[in-house]
């Protein structure tokens, strides 16, 4: 009896557990539903934050981890069947209400019962979600490099390449080969060969580094370029390094590259215009690429021309006698071919007429450039004045440099000798159409460079050195440029400084200028930026007076001189990078139309910068000094097309300055740093500008966590784009003001 009571106890506990639990679904019936929609919303909202994440990564390219995507799948499954069941016990709480609620327990029961069994998953669902929610969830994908997006070459019926070709491979799989080079004349196909290697043989090996060496070498950027391949050297990986354009032996362990007996799972593919660079790189296999014989190159040459030869047989003869003269060099035959193929015969049989002359008078040229240079020229003669000067201009900048688009537009704006030249944005239209142009002839290349490949461009060296020989045709125009050649200093030779229209001594280590016998009567412009200078002097101002572009970007200069005032006829200045701070001088330059004062060690934009009446585009970002901006300067800038100004935290006159920007009929393209939303001036006229980007920097803390907007990094803003980029905490957040914004400046991207 004793067992049996105990029994009956236990029983009527747990029923009684049991019978609690089911009348408390009926009893807190609303608070458990109450609490489900809580979980829901929570998930929803936790479920979009993932997803603009997602979404941002996605826009970026990156790789996103493992299982992100499926937790979204869950999330919506989950959030789907949740809205579904809250639905539903919404219209039967209607119906109840309609026939006495408290009358209907059977519903109560259920509805509360399904709340409180099904929260758990969705709570469950969220702990899974904080991973991603709280951290990282894409992994940042690599820019594609050259190697990546080269695009094989059609060698088929082209016997002397696809030799060299097989001898390389070979080499490559020879176990006892670690070095390899490839040499032969400019415009040969060197760097072809090696690329179209990488795509034969790249499964050989768990990574290809690729780097462009040039004349004058950058050791940090060869290391940086090989950096990843390098580690994997050391942990065991097989890898292949492609040196591209050595001119002298490289030190490989000053270029910390891992080789010989202890690491022959690396191997190196070098080319060079010279064997004996390989040699001394003690290269184990040598192969020497030739030109191409007449049939051959005929091939080729249809290859690029297309069908047109085999259509038009008018052509055909002349074509033929068009690509003997391309004197069997890739390079060349691309050229020319791309030169001429939507020509005329008539076209066609001038082109003829002027490579048989074989007009190349300057001897002392390297044998590489006398084989090409005329050749080259052809091609260089069919192009317009304005294509004719971006070719030739692209030429002051170093070997193999990649060259940003719009330093060519800046120096095309300050060159300009008419006085009232068109708006910078028709200027950058016409350089941007005289870059397609020499691209679609194969005298330029597209390049990635360290931002976006749409706005930069590469030059071939051989191009690069075709284009020097052109500048210095004749006896009253020369360039001269020594860019990047390691000088630490300069001493011109006195003879011929009356011939110099252009100076190039860009990225040496320049620490001083020559100050005795200095005269360049006829230069209008020098390429100084990069150096180490401390100080312009007099005297070399006063030998360069005549000059219209001048740029001594990061150098040291602390101070300008008096005599900056000489420069009657500049018309471009820039100093980015230098720790000036006192620019009063500047307000003398009257004909300045381009002023760049970005990372300068400036405290205020003085009132007589606004003597600058002709000043068309002006530049002031990243003054970490700055604490006052002048509104009276930006409202006198009466003809200013571009502008790009960051307000720093504590400036007071940041709305009137910008009550003054929406003044300028002129102003184009506008890109503003502001420190806060709250100083933002009320009636901007978005609409007027043709792009424009608009960045707040309060806090450091994204927006995103509120209103999932992405930051936006201007690289470039000269586009018919908008942005609008917010850096803030939030706090007492104007969220309708920012919805106003976005409305006004009618946004494409933000």
């Amino acid at each position: 009896m004793e067992i049996a009571a105990k029994v009956i106890e236990k029983v009527m506990d747990l029923t009684f557990v049991v019978a609690k639990r089911e009348i408390g679904y009926m009893w807190n019936c609303e608070q458990r539903v109450q609490n489900y929609r809580n979980e829901v919303q929570k998930l929803e909202e936790m479920k979009g934050r993932i997803q603009q994440k997602i979404q941002i990564a996605k826009d970026k390219g990156d790789t996103l981890v493992v299982g992100v995507e499926d937790w979204v799948n869950v999330a919506d499954t989950r959030i789907s069947t949740a809205r579904e069941f809250l639905t539903e016990e919404a219209n039967a709480k209607k119906t109840c209400f309609g026939i006495g609620l408290c009358g209907n327990w059977s519903t109560l029961h259920r509805y509360g019962k399904m709340a409180t069994q099904t929260i758990a998953p969705l709570t469950e669902l969220q702990v899974r979600g904080t991973t991603y929610d709280n951290c990282e969830i894409a992994i940042d994908t690599p820019a594609p490099r050259q190697l990546d997006v080269y695009q094989n070459k059609n060698l088929d019926g082209i016997t002397t390449q696809n030799s060299a070709l097989g001898d390389i491979i070979a080499a490559i799989e020879d176990e006892s080969v670690q070095i390899i080079g490839i040499y032969g004349v400019g415009g040969v196909g060197k760097t072809t060969l090696a690329k179209e290697v990488n795509s034969r043989v790249n499964s050989m090996f768990a990574d290809v580094a690729f780097t462009t060496v040039s004349k004058s070498f950058d050791v940090e950027k060869i290391q940086k370029d090989t950096e990843n391949a390098r580690k994997r050297i050391i942990n065991g990986e097989k890898i292949l390094i492609i040196l591209d354009d050595v001119w002298e032996e490289l030190n490989l362990d000053e270029l910390c590259i891992p080789c010989g007996i202890q690491h022959m799972n690396c191997k190196i593919l070098l080319t060079s215009r010279r064997k004996h660079v390989c040699e001394n790189m003690n290269a184990q296999s040598l192969i020497c690429v030739n030109t191409l014989p007449q049939e051959e190159a005929w091939i080729l040459f249809k290859n690029v021309v297309g069908d047109k030869l085999e259509t038009d047989t008018g052509l055909t003869s002349v074509a033929r006698d068009v690509a003997k003269e391309c004197g069997g060099l890739p390079l060349v035959i691309d050229v020319i071919g791309k030169t001429l193929k939507n020509k005329g015969i008539s076209s066609w049989k001038a082109t003829l007429t002027q490579l048989q002359k074989n007009a190349l008078k300057n001897k002392d040229v390297d044998a590489a450039i006398e084989t090409v240079y005329d050749r080259l020229k052809l091609s260089y003669d069919y192009l317009k004045n304005e294509a004719q000067w971006c070719f030739l201009q692209c030429s002051v900048f170093p070997e193999d440099y990649n060259i940003l688009v719009e330093d060519l537009v800046l120096y095309r704006v300050g060159l300009e000798k008419s006085k009232e030249i068109e708006s910078i944005e028709d200027v950058r239209s016409t350089v941007q159409n005289a870059v397609n142009i020499l691209m679609s002839y194969g005298l330029l290349d597209a390049d990635k460079g360290d931002d976006d490949s749409k706005y930069y461009i590469r030059m071939h060296d051989v191009c690069r050195d075709m284009a020097l020989l052109i500048a210095n045709e004749g006896s009253t125009n020369h360039f001269l440029v020594m860019a990047w050649e390691g000088l630490t200093e300069w001493l011109p030779r006195n003879n011929i400084q009356q011939s110099y229209t252009g100076i190039s001594l860009m990225y040496n280590r320049i620490s001083k200028l020559p100050e005795d016998h200095i005269s360049f009567p006829n230069l209008e412009a020098a390429y100084l930026q990069g150096n180490y200078l401390e100080s312009i002097s007099d005297q070399f101002i006063e030998g360069i007076k005549n000059a219209r572009v001048l740029n001594l970007a990061y150098n040291e200069i602390s101070s300008l001189p008096q005599s900056l005032t000489r420069l009657s006829q500049l018309r471009m200045l820039n100093l980015e990078g230098n720790y000036i701070r006192e620019i009063s001088i500047i307000g003398e330059l009257k004909g300045l139309e381009i002023l760049n004062l970005n990372s300068t060690d400036i405290e205020e934009v003085p009132e007589c910068i606004g003597q600058l009446v002709n000043l068309r585009r002006l530049e002031v970002i990243d003054c970490k000094k700055l604490s006052y901006i002048s509104p009276d300067v930006i409202s006198k800038l009466r003809r200013l097309e571009e502008l790009r100004i960051q307000f720093p935290v504590h400036c007071k006159e940041v709305h009137e300055c910008l009550v003054a920007v929406n003044c300028l009929s002129k102003l184009a393209f506008l890109e503003l740093i502001v420190p806060s939303l709250y100083k933002f001036s009320e009636g901007c006229n978005f609409n007027k500008f043709k792009g424009f980007a608009i960045q707040f920097t309060d806090n450091r803390n994204l927006i995103r966590k509120l209103m999932g907007l992405q930051q936006v990094t201007f690289k470039h803003i000269w586009t018919s784009e908008r942005y609008l980029s917010l850096d803030m905490e939030y706090d007492v957040f104007p969220i309708l003001r920012i919805q106003k914004l976005i409305e006004e400046m009618q946004l494409k991207s933000f």
